[in-house]
């Protein structure tokens, strides 16, 4: 490993054995750095075209696999900005329909618009909801095997 890259640990202790001075320690840290060149000035405009580009929940395509018991699992979400994943990355935090009795396992694709989820009783809004408005089954566990 290279003695110019060492971690703040070895870097405190390493410090605290030397008895240097914090005006030595930023010295050394000078030296070490010479000749290297860091561009801190960004303009505002080239800070918001790194922003990366998210595309919109509404007719968002996620790929779900359903289990026997209706269970749902997310296998790909799509490019949404990633506050819609704090809570998890389970179909019920996300706010997906996350069981389905009336689906017959299997891979779906499903097509899906966002809106705000209440609670039905108090009405107090409490996150993101996803409604499946158009799906296709990718592929079907065929009930006919024996199992």
């Amino acid at each position: 490993m290279s003695e110019k890259f060492v971690s703040a640990l070895d870097w405190q202790s390493n410090f605290e054995r030397s008895g240097k001075t914090t005006k030595e320690l930023f010295e050394d840290i000078q030296k070490l750095t010479q000749g290297v060149e860091v561009d801190l000035d960004l303009t505002l405009e080239e800070q918001c075209d790194e922003e990366p580009e998210y595309d919109s929940p509404h007719g968002s395509e996620w790929i779900v696999a359903v289990d026997i018991s209706g269970s749902v699992t997310i296998l790909d979400a799509p490019n949404i900005h990633y506050s819609f994943f704090d809570n998890g990355l389970s179909a019920e935090y996300i706010g997906l329909p996350f069981e389905c009795e009336d689906l017959g396992p299997g891979i779906y694709k499903w097509v899906c618009d966002v809106h705000g989820g209440r609670d039905e009783f108090t009405g107090e809004y409490w996150g993101p909801e996803f409604s499946v408005r158009e799906q296709t089954l990718l592929w079907g566990l065929n009930e006919n095997l024996d199992r």
